[in-house]
């Protein structure tokens, strides 16, 4: 296993994993399947073994092997290598001849240092010198605090963690502009800009988004900030009561998505109480 870590955070992972492993797993893929299959001449779930391998993919086999296999030897190699990765990796293979050992590579990232030194005073002394010239609603002090954290805080994202958030981005404006029947072509004639200058455009922001969730997080453990469970289900019942997709607020991937949430919530208020 080969691993590289870059200045900004990003890790890059060689994990091999051994063909006896690959075609064992790829075996009880194939004698799984076997239980449901529909094979002609015989009873569904009830052909011999070998009438069900001559129906099925090879490929499909190992590629189902790997999906079993991968998480853990990718989870041991993190264990090893001391790595903790702030988002789920993309995965590439690098070599996956039939017979050998494959090899598969895995781009994700790491947390990047994130100077806090003083930042409180800091947050302060903006705060008191904006409300010098008039007192300052909530919302104005939380803007404030947004801008100063946005742009006197300096760190290297993720250059993985920036791609698949502009990406993220541009597929999602892609969708809604289908859904009205456009295309990207005369959405980028309308708004005068190109392909790469709207994605320059996105990268921008995604950047700006990330910094704010990475500086939310560290400020949040700095603080011993969570979210609690009770909160988490009040924001739940309060989503899905207006919301006609109630079951997508169930997921995992949901429930972190409402914490991060709550805790940004959180850190901005606490910071917005300095003065």
């Amino acid at each position: 296993m080969a691993t590289a870590r870059e200045e900004d955070g990003s890790v890059q992972l060689t994990v091999t994993i051994p063909w006896k492993d690959i075609n064992e797993e790829a075996e009880r893929e194939l004698f799984e399947l076997a239980k449901t299959a529909v094979v002609k001449g015989f009873r569904k779930g009830k052909a011999p073994i070998n009438k069900v391998r001559e129906q099925t993919s090879t490929d499909d086999l190992y590629q189902k092997a790997i999906q079993k296999l991968l998480p853990k030897y990718f989870g041991d190699e993190l264990k090893k290598e001391g790595i903790e990765p702030i988002m789920y990796p993309k995965f590439q293979p690098i070599s996956t001849t039939e017979g050998k050992d494959w090899q598969i590579r895995a781009v994700t990232a790491e947390a990047p240092d994130i100077p806090l030194d003083g930042y409180k005073e800091k947050i302060t002394g903006e705060l008191r010198a904006k409300s010098l010239k008039r007192e300052l609603s909530q919302d104005e002090k939380e803007q404030a605090i947004l801008a100063y954290l946005s742009e006197n805080i300096d760190f290297d994202v993720p250059k993985i963690l920036i791609q698949e958030e502009t990406n993220s981005r541009l597929s999602n404006l892609i969708q809604r502009l289908e859904k009205l029947g456009l295309d990207l072509d005369g959405y980028l004639r309308s708004v005068g800009k190109n392909a790469r200058e709207l994605r320059e455009e996105y990268e921008r922001e995604a950047r700006r988004s990330l910094k704010l969730e990475l500086l939310f997080g560290k400020i949040a453990l700095e603080e011993k900030i969570s979210a609690g469970e009770e909160e988490i289900s009040q924001y739940k019942r309060a989503a899905s009561a207006s919301s006609q997709d109630a079951q997508r607020l169930e997921s995992s991937h949901a429930r972190d998505a409402i914490g991060s949430i709550i805790v940004k919530r959180k850190v901005i208020k606490s910071l917005a109480g300095l003065t």
